[in-house]
């Protein structure tokens, strides 16, 4: 059996993974469903190593430029006006999309703030990377990006309204986004990998087949309020003699079997592999320019 590439800080472990997993399966996923009505919400999103990796391409081909990504909740929405129906999988309508939108870091205030590149915003559809117009540059009728995400958005008060029941925090306000730093996905040195060269070496052994992104939720051992929604994106492998898959997530620095993590906005690299909108300060504040009216 071939020797598994070094791990990135970002991978977390299976049982944090699939508790997550589970939490949105049980308690967000058939909030969604009633909301559809006529067809359930998908469970996850399955794209190809070659797609994903073409995306982390399009953050690190200039190095600097960008700070990370911030992956926002999408709803496919029918309209006869957007361009963007032709992105829209037969049958897919209503269901999730997720959007990647770069983010530059803004100094400019005191406080370094992360903003979306508006004019690279990206979906994935029909296996291929989508640029999605630039909401300044074109009509609200046609701005793909803010009518995917204000669709999506348009559920969040039922969500906290079964959040709320579920966990008694009366302030609960849903996930509208997540940022990751770009520190995941590049190489920091030759003891600490990134995403992209994980993926790369998983790829040119054969040993994954595809990158499942599942809609997920911290749990009440979590550090970020429970419920609320975050992702899971599980490299799974194609080697029958390794069936060993890899989940990339927000970590918790101090995960064991039991949970928790002291501080999720801690400077080590392990500690944030992706900050949920709310409460994080720098989308809340500017950096998080999506949708636009």
């Amino acid at each position: 059996m071939a020797i598994p590439p070094p791990t990135p800080v970002c991978i977390i472990p299976a049982a944090l993974a699939e508790a997550r997993i589970k939490y949105f399966m049980d308690n967000k996923k058939p909030i969604l469903d009633g909301m559809i009505a006529y067809k359930p919400e998908i469970e996850k999103i399955t794209y190809s190593p070659s797609v994903f990796l073409q995306l982390l391409g399009i953050l690190m081909k200039t190095p600097g430029k960008y700070s990370g990504v911030r992956v926002y909740f999408g709803s496919y929405l029918w309209s006869d006006t957007d361009p963007g129906i032709k992105y829209i999988p037969a049958g897919m309508e209503e269901n999730l999309v997720l959007l990647f939108v770069p983010t530059i870091a803004d100094g400019s205030t005191g406080n370094i703030v992360h903003k979306d590149d508006t004019t690279s915003i990206y979906a994935i559809s029909f296996n291929q990377l989508v640029l999605l117009p630039d909401p300044s540059n074109t009509i609200p009728a046609k701005d793909t990006a803010s009518n995917w995400i204000r669709h999506f958005q348009s559920k969040i008060p039922s969500l906290n309204m079964k959040a709320i029941r579920t966990t008694g925090n009366a302030a609960f306000d849903e996930t509208r986004s997540n940022w990751y730093k770009i520190e995941n996905f590049i190489d920091t040195d030759p003891n600490c990998i990134g995403l992209a060269t994980f993926i790369q070496t998983l790829q040119k052994a054969g040993n994954l087949v595809c990158i499942d992104t599942h809609p997920a939720c911290y749990t009440p051992k979590d550090s970020f309020d429970e419920a609320k929604l975050t992702l899971v994106f599980v490299l799974k492998s194609s080697n029958k003699l390794d069936s060993t898959n890899y989940f990339f997530g927000t970590n918790n620095t101090n995960f064991d079997i039991n949970g928790f993590v002291k501080d999720p906005f801690d400077d080590d690299p392990g500690a944030d592999t992706g900050l949920p909108c709310p409460p994080d300060d720098g989308c809340i504040n500017g950096g998080s320019l999506l949708p636009q009216p």
